[in-house]
C-alpha cells in the first residue's frame, strides 16, 4: 500500500521539476550549474568507473582536489590517465580503499589524515542520545527513520 502511495508522488515531483510551475518545459540542471570546488578536498569511492567516475572528472574539473579511493589502483591510474589527458590541470590523487575491509578503511583514514592534514572538523559534540553528532544525524537518523516507514 506504502508502494502504491509513494511511486505516483515520486513520479509527479520528476514531473514538475522537468516540465515546472506552468507546463513549461524548464532547463535541465548541468555541469555548468556545479559551483566552483576550488579550495575543497572531494573523496570519491569508487571512481574509477561509472557515477564514481563522472563525480571524480566533474569535480576536478569545477576545481576541487579530489582523492579517488578505489579498491584496485591499476584501475584508479588508468581513469585518472584518461581525466588528466583531457585536463590536464586537474589535481586528483589515488589512495586505495575497499570499503568491504575495515582494515582497509581504517588505513585508508589514517593515510588521509596524514596526507590532509590541513583539513579542520568542528568540535566534537553528541546527539541527545550519545552518538556522535555527523554519525548520528548522517547515518542512525536517516537508518531509523527507513526502518520506521
Amino acid at each position: 500500500m506504502l508502494q502504491n502511495t509513494i511511486v505516483p508522488t515520486l513520479k509527479y515531483l520528476i514531473y514538475k521539476q522537468t516540465i515546472g510551475k506552468f507546463g513549461v518545459f524548464m532547463r535541465k540542471w548541468n555541469i555548468e550549474d556545479i559551483p566552483d570546488l576550488s579550495g575543497n578536498v572531494v573523496i570519491v569511492t569508487g571512481g574509477n568507473s561509472g557515477l564514481g567516475y563522472e563525480t571524480v572528472r566533474v569535480s576536478a574539473m569545477r576545481g576541487a582536489e579530489v582523492v579517488m579511493a578505489s579498491r584496485n589502483l591499476e584501475r584508479g591510474r588508468e581513469a585518472i590517465d584518461k581525466i588528466t589527458k583531457k585536463n590536464p590541470d586537474a589535481k586528483i590523487s589515488l589512495m586505495q580503499l575497499d570499503m568491504a575491509d575495515l582494515l582497509s578503511v581504517e588505513r585508508f583514514a589514517d593515510e588521509f589524515m596524514h596526507s590532509f592534514n590541513g583539513i579542520t572538523f568542528l568540535p566534537r559534540e553528541y546527539t541527545v542520545d550519545g552518538f556522535e553528532k555527523h554519525f548520528g544525524t548522517n547515518h542512525l537518523g536517516h537508518f531509523a527513520l527507513t526502518g520506521r516507514l
